[in-house]
């Protein structure tokens, strides 16, 4: 194996583990507890639920003006279907809510896009658990609808909303969202704290007009366990939009990946990580995916797999990037499918990625790396 850049630096400490431990055993362990509730409420059968007229309205206002922090919120009703025209599920400021969809309920986005429009909206809430729900967004036209505002989950700080923080999404069965499967970000004034503790597992994403997964101003989240497909960009993205937002301790592994890189004339990613800004990036951890990927569209027609760029820059170097036990399934072309600029402690080993020329791994100006053998 033979890499572009310089020796394999000094042995790679790895970074501490955020609390709690990234890796439990089994993997299904939770990552951090339930949202604390003392009370159940139903959704009315009164709240259109066949599809045939819109809910948004009043499914909203029940929802945020008679349900209480703290609260179960049942979507008790077998096969509804709850039509949204005016906006998603929105929840500003709410707390302890487990929001249960039970396998059979679905919410059907139809209106255009925009970021109230994310199915799950959330600005300033903290210890939300959403499961088993699902979603039909109105993005119709793959891979090259305009539009990226509107997400199947969203946290978002936007018109000085607080962080959001303890967020879980598992069992959602979701396609054709106009932005990313998932958005996270925080306070977006003022202090820009960021948002944390977000675990995304067990779901299946298909069909996104942007990522599948975008960290902007985010500390300590899992993205794992997922199936996702048919993402027009990148499939993980770090990027910051400003100087004083952050991205650390984010986990993305175990997640089964097919299509991205699908929107004529954009460069798209497995991993991207680079903003043009002096916001810290830091312990990012790829792990354990498995990648299929096609040929790029509009960009060099090859196949993108396990196609990755970490980027820091001289004056905001990125630290502890670790890409390793990822498999792509396709053959693809080098030189330097995996590709990291200016980062401090980079490990990247164990990737099985077939290559018809060239090589794997790529580095430049970084420090204190080790890149071992890959398969």
């Amino acid at each position: 194996m033979s890499y572009v850049g310089a020796p394999a630096g000094s042995t790679y400490t790895p970074p501490p583990p955020p609390d709690p431990d990234p890796t439990p055993d089994p993997p299904s362990a939770e990552r951090f507890g339930s949202p604390v509730t003392t009370a159940t409420y139903t959704v009315p059968g009164t709240i259109p639920h066949t599809g045939a007229a819109d809910a948004s309205v009043d499914l909203v206002d029940w929802l945020n003006t008679t349900v209480p922090d703290g609260s179960i919120v049942d979507f008790a009703i077998p096969g509804a279907n709850y039509r949204m025209d005016d906006t998603g599920l929105f929840l500003p400021a709410r707390n302890h809510l487990d929001i249960r969809g039970h396998g059979n309920t679905t919410i059907t986005m139809n209106g255009v896009d925009a970021e109230t429009f994310s199915t799950f909206h959330l600005r300033g809430s903290n210890h939300i658990k959403i499961v088993d729900f699902i979603v039909h967004g109105s993005y119709s036209i793959y891979p090259d609808q305009d539009g990226e505002e509107s997400h199947l989950l969203g946290l978002s700080g936007w018109f000085g909303a607080r962080e959001s923080s303890y967020v879980e999404l598992a069992g959602i069965v979701g396609d054709h969202v106009f932005g990313d499967f998932v958005y996270a970000e925080g306070e977006d004034v003022g202090e820009q704290r960021a948002s944390h503790h977000l675990w995304v597992h067990d779901n299946d994403f298909d069909y996104c007009g942007r990522n599948g997964f975008s960290a902007i101003n985010l500390t300590d989240a899992w993205f794992e366990d997922n199936a996702m497909d048919h993402m027009a960009y990148h499939c993980f993205d770090v990027e910051p939009n400003q100087d004083a937002e952050e991205v650390r301790r984010i986990y993305f592994r175990r997640n089964d990946v097919g299509e991205y890189a699908a929107r004529d004339g954009f460069i798209g990613f497995f991993f991207a990580a680079g903003s043009p800004n002096d916001a810290p990036v830091s312990n990012i951890v790829v792990q354990a995916n498995t990648v299929a990927g096609i040929a790029a569209n509009g960009y060099d027609a090859t196949p993108r797999c396990l196609n990755s760029a970490a980027r820091g820059a001289a004056a905001h170097r990125y630290q502890d990037i670790s890409i390793l036990d990822n498999i792509g399934s396709r053959t693809v072309a080098g030189p330097a499918v995996l590709y990291a600029e200016y980062i401090d402690n980079l490990l990247i080993t164990g990737n099985d990625q077939p290559l018809s020329s060239s090589t794997l791994v790529g580095v430049s100006a970084c420090t204190n790396y080790t890149i071992e053998p890959n398969p």
